[in-house]
């Protein structure tokens, strides 16, 4: 386990001393997209996509990566480690893969998670992210069915992503 690691932040940059790892301090995802290009743009879900096909690829297949969905502190220690076994790419490479596994990989249970781990992985709003906590804080979700009752939550967004979202 990294120590001192905010595991909300993408990955930066991984230097080698013995194996000691170091990430440059950036913002969450959404505000580091934004940031990085100065114009609240920043990296597109293809761009990250394409740093997921030039870091992951080096050693297996997409459908490797695609067919196992993790939490984000477990896609954070994979990239990690592939780091430390030799995976190729830039820091920024580094950076848009942990945030494409984050926004399109990362499992979810929506009667737990935080307002940002909403926002990011059910691609919501704020304020929808809001809602989700305080309809959970009465009454816990139980289905996708019941999660599409929250005003502002895409039906067509959870359906893509059901396979990542949980109810415990």
């Amino acid at each position: 386990m990294l120590q001192g690691v905010a595991l909300r932040e993408p990955l930066g940059a991984l230097i080698a001393a013995g194996i000691v790892c170091v990430l440059a301090a950036l913002t969450p995802s959404g505000a580091a997209r934004a940031a990085d290009t100065g114009s609240g743009g920043g990296p597109t879900l293809s761009q990250e996509h394409h740093a997921l096909e030039m870091v992951c690829t080096q050693c297996h297949s997409l459908e490797m990566v695609r067919d196992s969905p993790k939490t984000y502190k477990s896609w954070y220690e994979t990239v990690v480690a592939m780091y430390q076994r030799g995976a190729k790419g830039t820091p920024r490479q580094f950076g848009e893969l942990l945030d494409y596994l984050h926004r399109t990989l990362t499992i979810i249970d929506v009667n737990s998670a935080e307002a940002d781990e909403l926002e990011t992985v059910l691609d919501v709003p704020g304020p929808v992210a809001r809602a989700i906590i305080e309809r959970r804080a009465q009454r816990p979700f139980t289905s996708l069915a019941d999660l599409e009752s929250v005003p502002g939550v895409d039906a067509a967004k959870l359906k893509a992503k059901s396979r990542l979202i949980f109810f415990h």
